[in-house]
């Protein structure tokens, strides 16, 4: 069967959410760069000595902490709303729904801890940018994936589409079958030490040949209380 028609057959919904995904990780990646951006801008901005050195102890003031968030969170707002004027196969709900979720994600962050470090956000910047991409990501692979149902059909043609055969639909959560449909868009494959890590190994099915040998060894104790 040709690619094209195999991907014809893909429920719309799987195809959607690797659209979504791919999306989703793009603007989780700018984070980095754009927190980056309006650091600084915020920093000169606001934080400079009339000889032009940064003095982050006036982020203790109340007011100017107050400025500085708004020019970091204004920042990142702006970066976020380019990034969705070039993303031109998205819909409008969806480019809301991932521009809301990552403004708001990382913002929320921004104010909390700026507000928190005071003065102290010149040592702690580069750390708190990493926590702040962690926790931006996370929420929209999660919106990313929030148009699936939560339907027995659904997972069994994510595990289809996956390529998944030692795990059953039954019993599987829709998070669950997201994280395999995100495993199966980074590397085109859901491996057994991936299927550990996001249904737990008891729910891995044996394999055709060690389920013979359970038969086997079954059949052999069997034999001996006969």
């Amino acid at each position: 069967m040709s690619k094209k028609k195999e991907e014809d057959k893909t429920p719309e919904y799987i195809s959607k959410h690797q659209k979504l995904y791919s999306h989703a990780n793009r603007l989780a990646d700018r984070t980095d760069l754009s927190l980056t951006e309006a650091y600084t801008k915020a920093v000169k901005e606001h934080l400079l000595d009339e000889k032009g050195n940064p003095d982050f102890m006036k982020l203790d003031d109340s007011e100017t902490n107050k400025k500085f968030v708004e020019t970091l969170t204004g920042h990142v707002t702006s970066d976020a709303a380019k990034y969705f004027k070039t993303a031109k196969d998205l819909e409008e709900f969806d480019k809301k729904l991932l521009f809301q979720t990552y403004v708001g994600v990382s913002t929320n962050q921004v104010k909390e801890i700026v507000a928190r470090e005071g003065k102290n956000l010149k040592d702690r910047f580069p750390a708190l940018k990493q926590q702040i991409y962690q926790q931006t990501t996370a929420r929209l692979q999660e919106a990313a994936g929030s148009h699936l149902e939560d339907t027995l059909s659904t997972k069994e043609n994510i595990l289809k589409y996956a390529g998944v055969k030692k795990v059953g639909a039954e019993g599987l959560t829709l998070d669950q079958g997201r994280q395999i449909l995100e495993a199966y868009h980074e590397n085109g494959a859901v491996t057994d030490s991936d299927l550990r890590k996001i249904v737990g190994a008891h729910r891995i099915k044996k394999t055709d040949l060690e389920g013979k040998v359970a038969n086997d060894n079954s059949k052999k104790k069997e034999n001996k209380a006969a």
